[in-house]
This record gives structure tokens, C-alpha cells and sequence, in this order.
């Protein structure tokens, strides 16, 4: 494995983008030539990005527009492998695959339920998983649903679950009656917001606060969530936080975590909850937060009802209040997804597949 390409819409804040930044990183520290090629360079995330890895533009705001500059660049870098996630370069990757045939490797990391996304066309779904030599999936479940719906080889899929750098569990935090609740991802209508809303605002308002850091995706849906802080009287209890801010002061305070979402791909930030002893809440969905908590040692996973969802998670907070994360159960588990571990595989599976 001599070089790698690594494609990018942006570097803009998301679990996806963040995955597929520390997978390229990752990869740069193992005398393997990286190159990070994106449509435009706009984001936070191009700072993390290793000195190592050659970060090149094409400008351009259209996926299909940037085939041509792409066709160059690989001609002229030969890589080994050519590796994206989202849903859009994933046609791209089908495009310069029917180019270039076996002269490169192309894998496309599945970002999320692929059953579930509404927006996807199911021809070009079935097209992403035929033509790409390796799919990535961040989950068992990712897999499972891929498999049912599409029928493709197990032969040709990895299991790269989201991972992180370090697996060290802070120590637990003191012991009080006042709490403070978390949410972390995209401001999107998916991520249910409005039930934890809904339910922080049945506790007594002198107990809690609520922050919630996320980039708004659904302007109307965020407006919508302003409106319900003041429906429900609990605005002195809540904060909007935007922008770029170190994981370290956004979970160090906090005592507890939801998720809410109605599907994912694979949580990171349940992991990154437990690392920082930020005690999650989850709802039991496709796909992820079953394959991270495995115990009440170290979150609360809840069968989502029908109805009165909102109820369910306001009664789980109540008995939840004084848990935290034990420690030894969450080094158990973080464990699992040691980046470095899980890329060693992952550069095996390749090497076989190129070899």
C-alpha cells in the first residue's frame, strides 16, 4: 500500500467528515503517502488534518463537476485505494471505478442506515454497493440492513466502527443534585431535539440545564425549537451553543448525555460520552448505540415506545439521576474501538485485496 486518496466535500463539522479525517490521519502515520481531496476547503476540520497528509482543492461547488480534475489527479498520484464516505461521493467513487477498473481500489464508507435516509435513490444505493470494491460499514447493524436489502458479498464489506484516539476514562464527577444534560450532533429535524425539551421541562427547573452544541442543518426546525423553550417556560434552562469548541469543555460539566436521533450510523459521541464519564441516555435505534451500551454500568438504553416518548425519557431521567459511568466497564469498552487497532485490520483487509 503505497498511497491513498481520501475524497471530501468539505471539512464541515459532521460525524462523517470526522470519521473519514482520523481514518486518513490514521493511515499517514504508517509511512502510506495520504492525499485529502476535497471540493471546496471550507470548515473547522481541515486543522486536523496531519502536516503529512497533502490537502489539494478543486473548487468546485457540484460533486459531478469535479470528475474530470479528479480523473487527472488519480491518473498522475496512482493510488491504491481511493476512499469516501457520504452518499453523494459515493457516486462519484462508482464513476471513476468504471473508469479505472482494477487499477485502484475503491471503498465507500456507509455513513448511516442506508434503509432509512429518505432522501437516497435505491438504484444508485444498489449501484454505490456493486461497483465499489470495499464497503465500510461504522456498525453490525449497518451491515445487517445492507446485506437484506441489497444481497451483496460479505466478502466485500469491512467493519470499521467509528473509533477514538485514546480510551482513557476521566474520573467520576462529584456528587450533587443540580444536573446537566447534554445533546451534541447536527440541529436536524432526525434528531428528535423537541423530546428532550419535552421532557427536562417536567423536572423541577431549579435541578438542570440543558446544552445543546450542534450546527443548525434545519433552520425551520431550529426556529421551531426556540418556539417550544418558550412554549414550555424552561428558557433560562437552555442553551444553544454554536461553532467549533474543544470536546473537553463540552462534555467536562455535563453529568448526562441523549440521543434521540431516529436512526444513525454509528453514535461516536455515546463513546465520547463515556470517555468523558458523561453518562448516556439512548433510545435503542438503528443503527449503533446497542453495539456501545452493553450495561447500565455505563448508559441507559431504552425501548422506544409508540406514543408518550417523551414520558419514557422524563421517567428514565428520574431513575437514572444518580448514575455515572463505571469506569472499568467503559475501559472494557472503549477498548473495542482503539483507532489504531481497527486500521491495522483494516490496512490487512486492503492489502489482500490488492494483492
Amino acid at each position: 500500500m503505497k498511497s491513498m486518496i481520501f475524497l471530501f466535500y468539505d471539512f464541515e463539522i459532521g460525524g462523517a467528515q470526522n470519521a473519514l479525517v482520523n481514518i486518513c490521519n490514521s493511515f499517514s502515520t504508517r509511512k502510506i503517502k495520504c492525499y485529502a481531496i476535497c471540493l471546496n476547503n471550507n470548515g473547522p476540520l481541515l486543522d486536523n488534518i496531519n502536516k503529512d497528509v497533502d490537502v489539494i482543492c478543486l473548487n468546485q461547488k457540484r460533486i459531478m463537476y469535479s470528475v474530470f480534475k479528479l480523473i487527472i489527479l488519480v491518473r498522475e498520484i496512482k493510488p491504491t485505494a481511493l476512499i469516501s464516505t457520504l452518499y453523494g461521493l459515493g457516486k462519484l467513487l462508482v464513476i471513476l471505478k468504471l473508469f479505472f477498473g482494477q487499477k485502484v481500489i475503491t471503498c465507500y464508507r456507509e455513513a448511516t442506515n442506508p434503509n432509512k435516509d429518505l432522501k437516497r435513490n435505491s438504484i444508485w444505493n444498489k449501484l454505490i454497493y456493486y461497483f465499489n470494491d470495499v464497503i465500510i460499514c461504522n456498525s453490525q447493524c449497518v451491515i445487517n440492513e445492507i446485506i437484506n436489502i441489497n444481497h451483496i458479498s460479505i466478502n466485500k464489506i469491512f467493519l470499521l466502527r467509528n473509533s477514538i484516539s485514546s480510551a482513557q476514562v476521566l474520573n467520576s464527577k462529584n456528587n450533587n443534585d443540580f444536573k446537566r444534560f447534554l445533546f451534541v450532533g447536527r440541529i436536524d429535524r432526525v434528531k428528535r431535539i423537541e423530546l428532550q425539551l419535552m421532557a427536562l421541562s417536567k423536572l423541577d427547573p431549579t435541578k438542570y440545564f440543558f446544552n445543546i452544541y450542534g450546527k443548525i442543518v434545519d433552520k425551520k426546525y431550529y426556529e421551531e425549537l426556540l418556539k417550544l423553550v418558550v412554549k414550555l417556560n424552561i428558557k433560562n434552562n437552555v442553551n444553544f451553543i454554536f461553532g467549533v469548541i474543544d470536546k473537553s469543555i463540552i462534555y467536562k460539566d455535563s453529568d448526562f448525555l441523549f440521543m434521540t436521533s431516529k436512526y444513525e450510523g454509528f453514535p461516536t459521541v455515546l463513546l465520547e460520552a463515556i470517555t468523558y464519564n458523561v453518562y448516556p441516555i439512548s433510545f435503542n435505534i438503528k443503527c449503533g448505540p446497542s453495539e456501545i451500551i452493553k450495561s447500565n454500568l455505563v448508559g441507559k438504553l431504552i425501548s422506544e415506545p409508540k406514543k408518550n416518548k417523551d414520558d419514557l425519557l422524563f421517567k428514565t431521567i428520574n431513575k437514572c439521576w444518580n448514575f455515572k459511568v463505571d469506569n472499568l466497564e467503559a475501559q472494557k469498552i472503549l477498548s473495542q474501538f482503539d483507532i489504531d487497532n481497527n486500521i491495522n485490520l483494516f490496512l490487512d483487509f486492503l492489502n489482500d485485496k490488492a494483492s
